[in-house]
């Protein structure tokens, strides 16, 4: 099936891609009543499910396989099962990947204090459009300048999120005959506990805790004919992909760690986030239907400023 070539990992792991928002960033301390938080963050989104069926694709040749596209009477019978199986195998590697894309890319966010304990905020991430709020119910709620001796909070959080997901650029020979179309919109809902270094997180802060990811996934093909092949009898046959229509529910659980470490307008965030998930069960293009389960890991780094005016509020 021509030139052997490695696809896994270089492939997959280098991409700018299309990644769901789910590195948790804030601490307990929600930002103070009318005043804004502006950051940058660079993240990243290591998932077990994708690496483990890009592995299926390893010595696969895809513009070779996509030069048999509407070709009549030309294969055998045991070509055509061998190009099922790699296209199967495509297939697997192609979904996994949009359930869970493995990838890298910069998120840009804005955080205002519209009352007492509690913010919003949004957030583009990576082509997607993210929206939050976040009430703090344990700790002081005032600016650096305002002198308070705790310095532990907590709060709880809610992020929406939606995004269409491109394919990987692997498939793209492939793309005329498949027509993958992806989407998702996720619901995330973190606990957060922090610890102040210094007055109200004057030198930043540690933050952990749990959260709880809720994703609606879509993906759809059409039915097309892929090529032709001659059976033993010499009759014609085809090879076709499947129309597939799917909308799946996925909940993921894990945990998160955060950093917060500056003076008080401006700080760096390390972060890393955690998630372990079953997908469940999805449909081929070709072939048999697939079960997908796995961990994902999120870190991240970036900047924030704070800009704001005292405040005086206990």
């Amino acid at each position: 099936m021509g030139k052997m070539i490695v696809w896994a990992s270089a492939c997959v792991l280098v991409l700018q891609s299309c990644i769901a928002p789910r590195s948790v960033l804030n601490s307990g301390k929600v930002t103070p009543k009318d005043n804004f938080a502006a950051g940058w963050q660079y993240a990243g989104n290591i998932s077990t499910a994708p690496i483990q069926r890009a592995k299926e694709l390893i010595g696969l040749n895809i513009d070779n396989i996509a030069s048999y596209q509407n070709m009549v009477d030309t294969l055998s019978t045991a070509d055509a099962q061998l190009l099922n199986q790699n296209i199967e195998s495509i297939g697997r590697a192609a979904i996994a990947y949009a359930v869970d894309p493995i990838g890298a890319g910069s998120q840009f966010y804005l955080r205002y204090g519209v009352i007492n304990r509690m913010d919003i905020g949004y957030k583009y991430a990576s082509g997607a459009h993210v929206f939050d709020a976040q009430y703090q119910f344990l700790g002081p709620v005032g600016n650096v300048e305002d002198i308070t001796e705790e310095r532990w909070y907590g709060s709880i959080g809610v992020q929406y999120s939606g995004q269409k997901i491109s394919i990987p650029s692997w498939v793209t020979p492939l793309q005329n005959a498949i027509n993958f179309d992806f989407s998702r919109r996720d619901v995330m809902v973190p606990l957060t506990f922090s610890y102040s270094f210094g007055n109200e997180e004057e030198y930043g802060s540690i933050a952990m805790g749990i959260v709880g990811n809720y994703s609606k996934f879509n993906y759809s093909t059409f039915n097309t004919d892929f090529t032709s092949y001659l059976n033993p009898d010499g009759s014609v046959n085809t090879l076709a992909i499947k129309a597939v229509n799917q909308k799946s529910d996925i909940f993921a659980y894990g945990g998160f760690i955060n950093l917060k470490l500056g003076y008080k307008y401006v700080y760096v965030l390390p972060a890393l986030s955690f998630y372990y998930q079953d997908y469940g069960q999805f449909q081929n293009i070709i072939g048999n239907d697939f079960h997908l389960k796995g961990w994902t890991f999120v870190p991240s780094i970036g900047l924030r400023a704070r800009i704001g005016k005292s405040s005086s509020n206990k």
